[in-house]
C-alpha cells in the first residue's frame, strides 16, 4: 500500500542519512570496527544523492510535507554525493554504480533542466552534462542511453542536425530495447520537422503508429500534418486524420486524456473549416 511503501522509503532514508554521517565523522569509532570498501561508499552516496536530488525536484508544496515527514532536501548534497559516486568508481577500476549515477545526473541535467530551469543557469547544466557524457563515452562509446542523452543535451544547446544524427546513432546500436528506440523516433519526428523534411518526419510517426502504444491518435495526426506539408493535397491528410476519432478510446478518472482530446479537437475543427 501507499502508507506501507512511504514507511519503507523514510526507514531506507534514515539509513542512508546514519551511513553518511558516519562516513563524515572525524571519530574513528562512530564506525565501529567495520572498514568500508570503495563499492560500499560509493552504494552510500549513490543512494544518498539519489534521495535528496529526486526529493528536491519535487513541487514546493510536496517538498514542504516530505519534510514534516523527517526527510531532509537539499539539492546540492544530491548532486554532491552522486558526483562523489561517480569519483569513487573511476578512481577503483569502474563498477556499475558510476554510470547509473552519471545517468541519474543527466536527467537532472539534461532532462529536467530543459523544463524547470531558468535561462542563466542553462549554461552551467550544460558544462557539467558536457562533462558527464566525455566521460562516460571513453568507457562506452556505443551505450545507446549515452548517445539518447548527448541527443538531448544537442537539442537543449540548439544544434538540431547533431541532435538527428545522435538519435539516428542510438537506433542503429540499440537492437532489443524497443521503448528507448521509440523514444528516438519520437525525438526525430520532431527533429526532422523542425528541419523542414517532411517525408523523413512521417517515417518516424508511422513507426510510432505501428509499433508503439503510447498514443496513437497523436503520431496519427503528426503524420497527417507531415503528408499535408510534403504533398500539398488536403484530401490525403484528410483521410488519414479521419482515424483518429476512433483511436481516440482511452479514458482516465472517466476522462479523455488531454492529448487525445486536443487531437480530436483539432480534427473537428479542420472539418468545420474544410467540410472534409
Amino acid at each position: 500500500s501507499l502508507v506501507q511503501g512511504g514507511l519503507g522509503a523514510k526507514w531506507a532514508w534514515h539509513r542512508y542519512d546514519e551511513l553518511v554521517s558516519h562516513v563524515h565523522s572525524s571519530d574513528p569509532k562512530s564506525t565501529g570496527d567495520v572498514k568500508l570498501c570503495a563499492s560500499d561508499l560509493g552504494g552510500i552516496y549513490y543512494g544518498y544523492g539519489v534521495f535528496n536530488l529526486l526529493l528536491s525536484i519535487l513541487p514546493r508544496r510536496v517538498v514542504r510535507l516530505v519534510q514534516l515527514l523527517g526527510f531532509k532536501v537539499d539539492r546540492d548534497v544530491g548532486l554532491e554525493s552522486l558526483n562523489k559516486c561517480i569519483e569513487l568508481a573511476a578512481s577503483h577500476g569502474g563498477g556499475l554504480r558510476g554510470p547509473v549515477a552519471s545517468l541519474m545526473l543527466l536527467g537532472y541535467h539534461v532532462m529536467a533542466s530543459a523544463f524547470f530551469t531558468v535561462p542563466e543557469e542553462l549554461g552551467q547544466h550544460i558544462k557539467r552534462a558536457e562533462a558527464i557524457l566525455e566521460a562516460e563515452f571513453r568507457n562506452f562509446p556505443d551505450s545507446a542511453l549515452f548517445l539518447f542523452n548527448q541527443g538531448r543535451l544537442e537539442r537543449l544547446k540548439g544544434d538540431g542536425a547533431a541532435a538527428v544524427k545522435y538519435f539516428q546513432r542510438c537506433i542503429e546500436v540499440n537492437a532489443d530495447w524497443s521503448q528507448l528506440k521509440h523514444l528516438c523516433h519520437y525525438e526525430l519526428g520532431w527533429g526532422t520537422m523542425a528541419q523542414g523534411k517532411w517525408g523523413a518526419s512521417r517515417e518516424h510517426w508511422e513507426v510510432l503508429e505501428r509499433d508503439s502504444r503510447w498514443c496513437p491518435a497523436f503520431y496519427v495526426y503528426m503524420k497527417g500534418l507531415c503528408l499535408l506539408r510534403e504533398t500539398n493535397d488536403v484530401c490525403k491528410a484528410a483521410a488519414e486524420m479521419s482515424k483518429i476519432p476512433d483511436l481516440c478510446k482511452r479514458r482516465f478518472s472517466g476522462k479523455q486524456i488531454p492529448i487525445e482530446a486536443y487531437v480530436n479537437r483539432k480534427v473537428a475543427d479542420h472539418e468545420l473549416d474544410t467540410g472534409r
